[in-house]
């Protein structure tokens, strides 16, 4: 698999896992999370995920961006 692919392939998987937390955070408290709370949840998961590491913190914050 290319690098291309495989950051793609990780750049998924954190939308997918922002997603899920904002389903979460839904159910929970009846309201959206905010760009910002998305953001420093991307940076903190990407810090706390060897997986999310490989991305640069520029594309973790523009893949939080798309919420």
């Amino acid at each position: 698999m290319g690098v291309l692919e495989t950051q793609l392939e990780v750049a998924c998987k954190l939308y997918n896992t922002l997603l899920h937390a904002e389903q979460e955070e839904y159910e929970k408290n009846k309201h959206s999370m905010s760009r910002n709370e998305f953001r420093q949840l991307a940076l903190d998961l990407r810090r706390r995920n060897p997986e999310f590491q490989a991305l640069h913190s520029q594309v973790t914050q523009q893949v939080a961006e798309r919420f």
